[in-house]
């Protein structure tokens, strides 16, 4: 036994009680440790719903095409082709678009046999920004 063990025993043997509460807080502190974990994710999480917000709203006050169906709104969805209402042609690539829901994507084509699609999709709660544009 080296001699911080010996010291460590002798000191918890003369001060039962506080070494008792120390055990404890040594256990909550170990147990503890995943919700420390989970926390930090909801952070990460957070941090990059903020980023992905502001791409949002940069995209739809940079002038996004709202995407409106015989007058009704169209929700996006990522990886799907977004059809122009009125040529019912696909979007090209390199347009963004938004929804009536916040959500904003960029028009992408990885395969030259495909339409493109809606990628990088972000979305904003920012009402107001939402229905600048929308409202005609």
């Amino acid at each position: 036994m080296n001699q911080i063990t010996y010291k460590v025993l002798k000191w918890a043997r003369r001060n039962p009680i506080d070494a008792g509460l120390l055990a404890i807080g040594a256990l909550s502190l170990l147990a503890s440790l995943p919700a420390m974990g989970r926390s930090w994710q909801n952070l990460e999480t957070q941090r990059m719903a903020i980023q992905r917000a502001a791409v949002a709203e940069q995209r739809i006050s940079d002038g996004a095409v709202p995407v409106v169906l015989q007058g009704s709104y169209v929700s996006l969805q990522e990886n799907r082709p977004v059809l122009d209402p009125t040529t019912q042609q696909p979007i090209p690539s390199g347009m963004f678009v938004r929804d009536y829901n916040g959500n904003t994507c960029v028009m992408a084509q990885s395969d030259p046999a495909s339409p493109p699609v809606c990628t990088d999709l972000a979305w904003t709660g920012n009402s107001d920004l939402i229905n600048q544009g929308l409202k005609k």
